[in-house]
């Protein structure tokens, strides 16, 4: 019995953007997954793109930390299930240092007057 590695396709996370670009924003955006490029409907202009893109990050990690307790709760042995929890939680760990990073970034702007 072959046992396939527990995934969903992950966007890309990219927070430092454009660092050719000076005048960039410096803020968090995420790249859609290539099937879901396309769908993408529009986005409101009154969003707040921090606050929109720690939603997303959010989600992922509550998509991640839901994998991990199917995975747990799964009948795998052991040894199969340690080499995917440890991928889930490095995965869950860096959404926590984005969503940390993206938090920090809305906090500056805030502080410093600059909008977003």
């Amino acid at each position: 019995m072959s046992i396939s590695a527990i995934s969903s396709p992950v966007a890309s996370i990219h927070l430092n953007p454009d660092d050719d670009n000076p005048g960039g924003s410096g803020l968090a955006r995420i790249g859609k997954p290539a099937s879901a490029a396309g769908a993408a409907a529009p986005q409101d202009k009154s969003v707040d793109p921090v606050a929109e893109v720690i939603k997303q990050l959010q989600e992922r990690l509550r998509q991640v930390m839901l994998q991990i307790r199917r995975l747990q709760a799964s009948k795998i042995p052991e040894e199969q299930k340690l080499p995917q929890l440890r991928a889930l939680n490095s995965q869950a760990v860096q959404l926590q240092q984005q969503i940390t990073a993206a938090q920090e970034e809305a906090m500056r702007a805030a502080r410093g007057g600059i909008t977003a």
